[in-house]
C-alpha cells in the first residue's frame, strides 16, 4: 500500500548510502519522487487493486548551496579524531590538547589526541573526584578511524557505543572539514572527528517499589559507575518483600487478609562493557556487547517452608540492533536449600504424589541460559509486536560426567554431588505481545504466553523455582496466587486449604485488554484471561494433571473482568475485578459459574469476585 513515511525512509536509505563511501557534503536534497496517478486504473495488481507508478530520481544538480556543491563530488577520508573526556561546555575555551601516554605507548598513527584540563578534569560539579576511564575503553568503542572512508554508519555506530557505557550525561559527536589536507586535483577530503564526553556522577542510589495483591516488595540499588577505570558497574541490590492473599466472601469461601511469605534477598554484580575472555570478539564493529557477573542469595519464609537459594552466573549481552538483542548465560549455578515445616507442609502436600513432593528438596543447579527479545518493525506505526524468548539446559554436564565416573546413586536410581540432588532438565518459553493503538484515548493490547519444561533421566520433576504457575495480579486474575492447575487435576480434600504450591511443567496463557479513557488521567480496562498449567508426564496419583491434546482445549480456564487505572504518566496505578467463568481445578459439576442457593436461602454465584491492585499493566 502507498505510504508517504516509506518514500521518506528510502530517500535517507540511498542518501546514506552514498554518505557511507565517502561522499559526506551529499544530502537529502539530491532525492525526488515523481507519483503518477493518471494511469493508476490502467496497470492493477493481481488483486485488482489500482497501483501507481513511481519514479526515483538522484540529481546532484538540486544542491542550492553553491558551497557545498562543490564539494559534493569530493570524498573524504577520517583524519584525526579529537577526545574530550571531561567535557564541560561552560569551560571550552580553555581547554588546549595533552599528549596523553596512551598515545606514546599504543597509537603508532598518531591520531588520537586527549583533551584534557589541568585542574578541572578530575573533579565534578561539587569537587569531588571523578575516576578517569582508560583511554583503551574510549578508543574501543570509537570506529572513525585515521584513514578509513568517511561513514555515516561508523559515525552512527561509535555514538551509540559510547552512549552504552551509560557513563556520559552529554555526549556530542561532530566532523570538521580539514582545508589543509584538501586534494582539489584529485577531490579528496580530510575529515577530524571531535568526542565531547560529559561524565555521570559517579555514584548513584535508586529505589524501586512493587505493590501487588499478592506481593509487596521493596528494592534498592547502589551503582559505581566506573570502579576500576574501565566504564563498568559495580552494582549492590538489596530487596525484601510480603506475600499475601485478600479474600472476598463468597458463598463457598470467607473473606480475609492473610500474610502468606516474607523474602530478603541481595545480589553484588559487575557489569563490563566488553565480552570477558573473547577479546577479538570486540572488533566486530556492528556489535554491541556486555558481560555480567552476578553473586546473590535469596531468603524466603512462608508458612510451608523456610527456603534459601543462592546462585552465581556469568552473562554475555550482545546486540547488532536496537531491535533484537541477546543473552547468553554460559554458567549459571544455584543451591537450594529447603527446610519443611512439619505438620503444616505434610497436610498440603499430601493432596499431591510422590513425584510433585521432589520440587520441595534440597537441589543443586548447574545450567546454561540462552534468551532473546525482538522487536519486529511493523509497517503501521499503530501497532507494536515483540517477543521474548528464552531456554534453558541444567545437569547435563553433571550427567555425562557422573556416568563416566560410574558415581553412586541413591534408592531412586539419581545421581547425586555432594549427597543433593541436582537438576536434570530442558525449559523453553516464548512471549508474544501485540498492541494496536486506536487513537489516543484507546487501544487493544494482547499477550500470549507458552512455556515448557521436561525433567530428564536424573530428575522425576522439575524444581520448584523452575516450575510454571498461574494466578495472581499479572496473570489469570481471577485465580489467587499460583492456585490454577496442573490440567483438572481435582481433590476434594482441597477445598479448605489455602495453599500457593499448584506448580506444573507447561504453561499457556492467552490475555486480551481493551484499554479506554474515562476522562483525564483515569482510564479502564475490559479483559478476557484464559489459559492452564500441566505436568509434561502422567501421574497415576494425581489424574488428569498431565497434558493430553485430546482433552487439553477442555482443561483452559477463563476469567473475565474490568478495572480502572490511574495513569500519572511515570507509573499506572491498577485496580481490577475478575471472575472465574470456568474454573478446570473445581470439581466436575462446579467448575462452570453458575446461581446457587446459600444457607439463607438466596441465589448467589459459585464464584467471589478477585479484587486485585498492581503498578503498571499486568502485561
Amino acid at each position: 500500500k502507498y505510504n508517504a513515511e516509506t518514500l521518506l525512509e528510502e530517500r535517507n536509505r540511498i542518501v546514506n548510502n552514498i554518505r557511507d563511501q565517502g561522499y559526506y557534503y551529499v544530502s537529502t536534497d539530491i532525492v525526488s519522487f515523481q507519483i503518477d496517478t493518471l494511469k493508476s486504473h490502467q496497470f492493477k495488481d493481481e488483486k485488482g487493486n489500482p497501483t501507481l507508478v513511481v519514479h526515483i530520481y538522484v540529481n546532484f544538480n538540486r544542491i542550492k548551496d553553491k558551497t557545498i556543491q562543490e564539494k559534493h563530488a569530493y570524498k573524504y577520508y577520517f583524519n584525526s579524531v579529537y577526545i574530550y573526556p571531561n567535557y564541560k561546555p561552560a569551560q571550552d575555551t580553555v581547554s588546549r590538547p595533552v599528549w596523553s601516554n596512551y598515545r606514546k605507548k599504543h597509537d603508532e598513527t598518531n591520531y588520537l589526541i586527549f583533551i584534557d584540563r589541568e585542574a578541572e578534569k578530575h573533579y565534578d560539579a561539587k569537587d569531588k573526584p571523578i575516576r578517569d576511564i582508560r583511554p583503551r575503553i574510549l578508543t574501543d568503542n570509537i570506529l572513525t578511524k585515521k584513514g578509513e572512508t568517511f561513514s555515516q554508519t561508523m559515525l552512527t555506530r561509535s555514538r551509540k557505543k559510547l552512549n552504552d557505557l551509560r557513563n556520559f550525561s552529554y555526549l556530542d559527536v561532530s566532523v570538521v572539514e580539514n582545508p589543509a589536507l584538501r586534494d582539489t586535483v584529485n577531490k579528496i577530503g580530510y575529515l577530524n572527528t571531535y568526542y565531547r564526553l560529559t561524565r555521570n556522577k559517579l555514584h548513584s542510589l535508586a529505589a524501586e517499589f512493587e505493590a501487588r495483591s499478592d506481593r509487596t516488595s521493596l528494592s534498592l540499588t547502589y551503582s559505581n559507575k566506573n570502579l576500576f577505570r574501565s566504564a563498568e558497574f559495580f552494582n549492590i541490590n538489596v530487596y525484601g518483600s510480603l506475600g499475601f492473599r485478600i479474600r472476598t466472601k463468597s458463598a463457598e469461601q470467607a473473606g480475609g487478609f492473610t500474610l502468606e511469605s516474607q523474602a530478603v534477598g541481595g545480589e553484588v554484580s559487575m557489569d563490563f562493557r566488553r565480552l570477558l575472555f573473547f577479546r577479538k570478539t570486540q572488533k566486530i564493529e556492528a556489535l554491541n556487547y556486555g558481560t555480567s557477573l552476578k553473586v546473590g542469595a535469596h531468603f524466603e519464609n512462608t508458612y510451608l517452608y523456610r527456603r534459601g537459594l543462592y546462585n552465581a552466573a556469568l552473562v554475555y549481552n550482545f546486540s547488532y540492533s536496537a531491535k533484537m538483542t541477546h543473552s547468553i548465560s554460559p554458567i549459571d549455578l544455584s543451591v537450594i536449600d529447603i527446610t519443611t515445616k512439619g505438620e503444616e507442609f505434610e497436610e498440603v502436600i499430601s493432596l499431591y504424589s510422590k513425584d510433585f513432593r521432589e520440587k520441595y528438596k534440597d537441589n543443586f543447579l548447574l545450567s546454561f541460559k540462552y534468551g532473546f527479545t525482538y522487536t519486529h518493525p511493523t509497517k503501521d506505526p499503530r501497532n507494536s509486536f515483540i517477543i521474548r524468548f528464552k531456554a534453558e539446559s541444567s545437569g547435563m554436564f553433571l550427567s555425562s560426567i557422573c556416568a563416566m565416573a560410574k558415581a553412586p546413586k541413591d534408592d531412586k536410581g539419581h545421581y547425586t554431588i555432594f549427597g543433593t540432588n541436582y537438576g536434570n532438565y530442558e525449559l523453553a518459553e516464548v512471549d508474544l505481545r501485540f498492541t494496536h493503538t486506536i487513537n489516543k484515548k484507546n487501544s487493544v493490547a494482547t499477550r500470549f504466553d507458552f512455556g515448557i519444561g521436561i525433567p530428564l533421566w536424573n530428575a522425576s520433576t522439575l524444581p520448584f523455582e523452575k516450575s510454571f504457575y498461574l494466578g495472581g495480579s499479572n496473570s489469570m486474575r481471577a485465580w489467587d496466587y499460583r492456585t490454577l492447575g496442573p490440567g483438572s487435576y481435582y481433590n476434594q480434600n482441597d477445598e479448605d486449604l489455602v495453599n500457593d504450591i499448584r506448580t506444573g511443567d507447561l504453561k499457556l496463557e492467552m490475555n486480551i485488554e481493551y484499554r479506554g479513557t474515562l476522562y483525564k488521567f483515569i482510564k479502564y480496562g475490559i479483559f478476557v484471561d484464559a489459559g492452564n498449567i500441566w505436568l509434561t508426564h502422567k501421574d497415576e496419583e494425581m489424574p488428569n494433571a498431565e497434558f493430553n491434546f485430546n482433552r487439553f482445549y477442555k482443561e483452559i480456564g477463563f476469567g473475565v473482568g474490568a478495572g480502572l487505572r490511574f495513569d500519572f504518566n511515570f507509573f499506572i496505578i491498577r485496580v481490577d475485578a475478575a471472575l472465574a467463568i470456568f474454573d478446570p481445578s473445581k470439581a466436575p459439576d462446579n467448575r462452570w459459574i453458575q446461581s446457587v442457593v446459600n444457607d439463607k436461602g438466596r441465589h448467589v454465584l459459585n464464584r467471589s469476585v478477585n479484587i486485585i491492585f498492581g503498578i503498571g499493566h499486568a502485561f
